[in-house]
């Protein structure tokens, strides 16, 4: 066992030793690896008394546990991105004077039930929905917001105030109907989004 150990070691050093003097050579950052991480699986399994395959199988399965991110956190992050970036534009370009804290306060709401839905009911059309309203329909909506004149914009005002107050009850509804526990209620309200200009 101690000269296993030894070997490993010291092919880890003369990987480091290679990688320092030689950075280019692929090899030496390989067996480097590999060294560091038998001996870490070796020191693990002694130090818990297991079978350094059993450790090896640990190891390996917390890798890829940590490389494979599940879809639904995937998709909050990118739906969340994209929101925030929406509303700073929005904010940034001028656009949301006059509206108070109805922007921010639907936001805030959207964003918090985000990893509700996706916690509760992952494969859901209304989570789906909630996560395309934050990714794609929201973000729409403020752009073209911004793209319009100043004229245009004075006339839409109270018409995406209203969709916002209304979009807010609706996100309300959908967070007491996630609080309750009620999975048939919640896939009954996939078609709540309705985020367009009239």
């Amino acid at each position: 066992m101690k000269v296993v150990v030894a070997v490993l070691v010291a092919a880890g050093v003369w990987g480091l030793l290679e990688l320092l003097f030689n950075p280019a050579n692929l090899l030496s950052i390989l067996i480097g690896i590999a060294a560091g991480m038998a001996v870490v699986i070796m020191f693990l399994a002694r130090s818990r008394g297991e079978t350094p395959q059993a450790v090896a199988k640990e190891v390996v399965a917390a890798a890829q546990a940590a490389v494979s991110e599940p879809k639904s956190r995937v998709d909050e992050r990118a739906a969340q991105e994209q929101l925030f970036r929406a509303c700073e534009a929005f904010v940034l370009s001028g656009a949301a004077t006059n509206f108070g804290s109805t922007l921010e306060a639907v936001a805030t709401k959207l964003r918090l039930l985000l990893p509700r839905a996706l916690g509760f009911a992952p494969d859901s059309e209304t989570t789906f929905n909630v996560v395309k309203l934050a990714r794609e329909d929201m973000p729409r909506q403020l752009s073209a917001f911004v793209d319009m004149s100043v004229a245009d914009r004075d006339a839409n005002r109270e018409n995406l105030k209203a969709q916002w107050v209304s979009l807010m009850a609706k996100l309300d509804k959908l967070a007491e109907i996630i609080d309750r526990g009620r999975a048939d209620q919640f896939d009954g309200e996939s078609a709540f989004i309705d985020m367009k200009f009239n």
